[in-house]
């Protein structure tokens, strides 16, 4: 529990770091008072154990699976409960599951991807262009591309620039003009070349499950189950502060990968699966990263490997990245293949060198508004084999969902007194320990004003007098213990 507690507060921390670096809004604003007029409650859950859990409701969540600490704690931890389920429903039925690792040579001098302004723009023309090409557009496509326009349109009003009319007219497929076609097809091309290895990587996993092989391989060993799959991505780049090195930078830069579970309905060995389905997908996989102008190794580029709950799969992984986001950064326990984007974050807050904030900055780029889990869909859907119904978002996995029962409310000047000086895992220890009594009484002790249900007026108890009457019994508030009320109260600043 004490691990847990330490954990918790590390992420806290790191939070209040991430703040100041975040290029994101949203990461910016986690953990801030969604009303700042009302502030935040505090609810205690009293477990079967019989220990209690606490949290804080009413404050804002980004749900950034890749930047942000608290959030992708959660994140992890929510996604490893639905793949132990999954695991779970595949050894029901009698399956087999199999974790397929594919990914890609690197260098130093590799973008890690494109920003996600760049993508929707991207996807943008190439419905233009294809328009063009085919002379005409569905309705569900036609649909589509009007929303991005109206996207786009707004995102050049806002930067003071207008959308032609001849533009409107051409994306409805009017006319074609030729000069806005050429124009097109330039910015195209230029978006192009800055795509890096998460986009390569994405056409290349595209390629593995498209096509008439694929089609036929998941009728094989009792048919396709479904698959889940997950993106990877570690900074192997370093930076070396000797001042008689000559090459300051050195690594083999981003390293994306991705991490597939592949579950059939027959039990079946891993030499099998290799020799037949998945040697078939390294190579639609090779052949996509070509066109993009990456390869992937033939030895070290593809492994699989069969896997059971709890033994290196899906779940297992991300019960790992739980734990890894969760503890305390050291720079000697990095994995061999690089940096993680905490352990990024933790160098680019702890030292604010150039280099790793550079770096950090074109994480956050790349990485916004991209899944980190996809599951199969259609008569192949995992997630409705174990009956887990609606896929949840990150940003739903990331709330804080608080028990019903009774809880406290915390005036706004009361919890920015405890948030400026960065009490809120004290508050939740003091919670979780003793009950909302003793948060009553850390409260009483601080002279800080709560309410106990909603609408309730506020209440500030009068601090105690010299005697220590009306402080809190020592045998519920720690302070108490120590020194009357009246001494603490004057050693805490205000």
């Amino acid at each position: 529990m004490t691990q847990a507690r330490a954990k918790r507060a590390h992420r806290w921390s790191r939070r209040t770091q991430l703040r100041k670096i975040t290029s994101i809004g949203r990461v910016r604003r986690c953990g801030y008072c969604t009303n700042p007029e009302a502030g935040p409650t505090l609810a205690v859950t009293e477990n079967a154990d019989g220990t209690r859990t606490a949290g804080y409701g009413g404050l804002a969540t980004c749900g950034s699976v890749w930047v942000c600490p608290q959030c992708a704690a959660k994140i992890a931890t929510g996604r490893a409960d639905e793949l132990s389920q999954v695991m779970r429903a595949v050894d029901a039925a009698g399956g087999s599951a199999f974790m397929l690792t594919l990914t890609m040579r690197h260098s130093a001098g590799d973008r890690l991807g494109l920003s996600m302004a760049d993508r929707e723009r991207l996807s943008l023309l190439e419905k233009r262009r294809k328009s063009r090409e085919a002379g005409r557009l569905s309705k569900k496509d036609a649909e589509r591309l009007a929303r991005l326009e109206e996207r786009d349109r707004e995102r050049l009003e806002e930067l003071g620039e207008a959308q032609s009319e001849r533009d409107d007219a051409e994306a409805r497929g009017w006319h074609v003009d030729e000069r806005q076609a050429e124009a097109d097809a330039i910015e195209e091309s230029e978006i192009r070349a800055r795509r890096g290895c998460w986009d390569a990587c994405a056409d290349g996993w595209k390629a593995v499950t498209e096509g008439a092989q694929w089609q036929a391989d998941k009728e094989m060993f009792g048919g396709l189950l479904g698959w889940a799959k997950v993106v990877e991505v570690t900074d192997g780049l370093q930076v070396c502060d000797d001042p008689g090195c000559s090459q300051r930078r050195h690594g083999n830069g981003w390293h994306v990968h991705i991490h597939a579970l592949l579950c059939f309905g027959r039990d079946v060995p891993v030499e099998l699966i290799r020799e037949t389905v998945c040697a078939l997908a390294f190579g639609r996989w090779c052949r996509a990263l070509e066109r993009h102008g990456f390869e992937a190794s033939q030895e070290h580029g593809w492994d699989v490997r069969k896997v059971r709950l709890g033994d290196g799969d899906l779940a297992d992984y991300f019960t790992k990245v739980a734990h890894e986001v969760t503890g305390n950064h050291h720079k000697e326990g990095r994995r061999k293949g690089g940096r993680t984007p905490m352990q990024l974050l933790a160098d680019a807050v702890e030292t604010y060198r150039v280099e790793d904030l550079a770096r950090w900055w074109e994480w956050e780029a790349a990485s916004q508004r991209r899944q980190q889990l996809t599951w199969s869909r259609g008569r192949h859907d995992l997630r409705r084999l174990a009956e887990l119904g609606g896929e949840h978002t990150d940003e739903e996995l990331a709330e804080d969902h608080q028990c019903e029962g009774v809880r406290l409310g915390i005036e706004p000047e009361s919890w920015d007194w405890i948030e400026h000086t960065g009490r809120q895992c004290e508050l939740l220890e003091v919670s979780e320990e003793q009950g909302l009594d003793g948060a009553r009484c850390w409260l009483h002790c601080r002279g800080l004003r709560w309410t106990e249900a909603a609408g309730a007026r506020p209440v500030r108890i009068e601090e105690p007098d010299d005697r220590g009457h009306g402080a809190c019994q020592p045998s519920v508030c720690q302070a108490g213990r120590a020194r009357s009320t009246a001494a603490a109260l004057a050693t805490i600043p205000r």
